[in-house]
């Protein structure tokens, strides 16, 4: 019997974000005295021709991994269709391997649910760790009606995954506003705890600018987006922006990193923008060493996701101890990071004149940059480093299994 078992659809090696997120979990749990099975597909997220061995050990860690078929994700039917096998094959393997507590993250939320429910049959603990939340993020971003039956079936797919959790975690103080008001969760059940960074200097970089020199960046202020190019991220505000700036100032340089079923969309919307380019992800620690090299970083959620999702990349920027530039709903979880730490600066109202003046200051103003860097290096160190956070959860396990 394993203590805990930890179901996510991604794991390592993937190099997806969730995938790292449950990974680096993963492993602090085990490193802290706990035997841990973490449970996942066999493919990769972002490339499904690239496949993973079904079992494994990983610093301590037992992978199990289930088989998914070669699936366009991006298609709505695919996606749908990605989502039952992994709730079904997820299930699958828990019941071969029992467990003291159950932990599944948010995405597929079935899967979750799956999980939740066979914890509850055998009298078993389940931590809930809440991501994004559906339907309410689809249906915000306009990709799902409210009043249809598979957004009223979501809703109550979410209310029970709530009800049998012994704790649900959330990313966030505004996603546990949201979680109270609006699905009426007891506040004693829900758990705010953030994700977190990496320990950049746990690893050897170069001095040189070897990512500005290959694309000829070297005099450019470059502003770097990286992550998951979906449905809750607000590009569009972020290209119209870097279409006014085109006209009026040739050094700012936007760079967009990621993958997601709104690439394409952004990739042709950048084709006639000469500052802005879109580049495929990046192994972890080539990324590491871009993010050393860049001036700033872009943060971003569509304005009417408050509490619905929180992009927590921002704690991979902190690592990295350059400002942040966040386009965000106001009082949400990495506004409020932003703002009360004073390292970055905020905009709200979704203008691109307004996101174009944030640049501009940032740009501008090197002794303001070089606060903000200070000040994202103190906070990341004092709050959103990996162990600091994890440690939260080594907490919250020994609370409910001892």
């Amino acid at each position: 019997m394993f203590d805990v078992i930890i179901a996510s659809q991604m794991f390592h090696p993937d190099i997806a974000a969730t995938a790292k997120v449950m990974t680096d979990l993963a492993l602090d749990i085990s490193e802290s005295g706990y035997s841990v099975n973490a449970i996942c597909q066999n493919r990769a997220y972002n490339d499904p021709d690239e496949k993973y061995s079904y079992q494994e050990q990983i610093q301590g860690v037992t992978v199990s991994r289930f088989s998914v078929p070669r699936i366009n994700k991006n298609s709505l039917l695919g996606r749908a269709y990605l989502s039952y096998l992994v709730e079904k094959r997820s299930v699958s393997l828990v019941r071969k391997n029992a467990a003291r507590l159950y932990m599944a993250v948010s995405n597929p939320p079935n899967m979750a649910l799956g999980i939740a429910r066979y914890a509850s049959e055998h009298k078993k603990p389940f931590v809930y760790i809440l991501h994004d939340l559906y339907p309410d993020v689809l249906v915000k971003t306009g990709k799902l009606d409210n009043s249809s039956a598979v957004a009223r079936k979501m809703r109550k797919m979410s209310e029970e995954t709530f009800s049998r959790s012994t704790k649900t975690v959330v990313l966030g103080r505004d996603a546990a506003d949201y979680l109270v008001k609006e699905y009426r969760t007891p506040f004693d059940k829900i758990e705010v705890i953030t994700n977190w960074g990496p320990e950049l200097n746990s690893h050897a970089y170069n001095e040189g600018n070897a990512f500005r020199t290959k694309h000829g960046l070297l005099d450019k202020f470059i502003v770097l987006y990286s992550g998951n190019i979906g449905e809750t991220a607000e590009l569009d505000t972020l290209l119209d922006t870097a279409s006014l700036l085109e006209e009026i100032d040739n050094k700012i340089q936007f760079v967009i990193v990621g993958s997601g079923r709104y690439r394409n969309h952004v990739e042709q919307r950048s084709e006639n923008l000469t500052n802005t380019m879109v580049l495929d992800l990046f192994p972890e620690i080539e990324y590491l060493q871009i993010m050393k090299e860049v001036d700033c970083f872009f943060v971003s959620l569509k304005k009417n996701l408050y509490g619905n999702s929180v992009p927590s990349k921002a704690y991979y920027y902190l690592s990295a101890a350059k400002p942040i530039v966040g386009l965000l709903p106001a009082k949400s979880e990495v506004s409020l990071m932003i703002e009360e730490n004073n390292v970055g600066l905020v905009c709200s109202d979704y203008r691109p004149e307004t996101l174009k003046d944030v640049f501009l200051k940032l740009e501008n103003s090197p002794g303001l940059a070089r606060e903000m860097s200070s000040n994202a290096a103190k906070c990341f160190k004092e709050s959103y480093s990996r162990k600091k956070v994890t440690r939260k959860y080594i907490e919250l396990i020994q609370e409910v299994v001892g």
